[in-house]
């Protein structure tokens, strides 16, 4: 989480918005990201996603939003890394 927000920050990003699931089994994110200073936009949506391991695959899960604001970003720069959902 620290090095997602630094990237964001020096890329010049005012802020982070994350989305966990509603259940309780996504009930230890929503309490991470709760410590952390994100605040729950409140409301649920759908989110999509495809599995890359098995092609054609694909979900719908209702989802939360969580927004982390940063008070004044920092000089704007190319990210030093690229975070693809297979690094995950």
């Amino acid at each position: 989480m620290a090095g997602l927000e630094e990237e964001a920050l020096v890329a010049g990003m005012p802020g982070v918005i994350l989305d966990t699931g509603i259940d309780e089994y996504f009930a230890a994110a929503r309490a991470l990201y709760r410590s952390l200073g994100y605040i729950d936009r409140r409301g649920v949506y759908l989110g999509g996603w495809s599995d890359p391991h098995r092609p054609g695959v694909h979900f719908v899960d209702p989802l939360t939003q969580w927004r982390k604001a940063f008070d004044a970003p920092r000089h704007r720069r190319t990210p030093t890394a690229v975070l693809r959902f297979q690094d995950l």
